[in-house]
């Protein structure tokens, strides 16, 4: 059986002790400086998809592709907002 499925990269969001489901919203604290980039990313190159997945050690500052599940869930923003303290919504 043959694939038809095209490859698409996108940005990914790796969350702290938090699995997003598909269906389902949620609002998040982006404090990582790589995740606000990845949002910033996702809304001006990719109509503002983006992939959550959640970190293997929650309690570990490894945000590298091993401590990473290899699950996530694909996303889009509907929301974002940068707060006064730099951290973002």
């Amino acid at each position: 059986m043959e694939n038809n499925f095209d490859k698409v990269s996108l940005p990914l969001i790796a969350t702290r002790g938090f699995i997003m489901l598909p269906y389902n919203s949620a609002s998040l604290d982006i404090v990582r400086a790589d995740s606000a980039h990845a949002v910033e990313s996702s809304q001006a190159n990719h109509e503002s998809y983006i992939i959550l997945s959640s970190l293997i050690n929650s309690k570990s500052d490894d945000v590298s592709f091993n401590n990473i599940y290899k699950v996530g869930c694909l996303c889009q923003i509907t929301g974002y907002r940068k707060n006064a303290d730099g951290s973002s919504k």
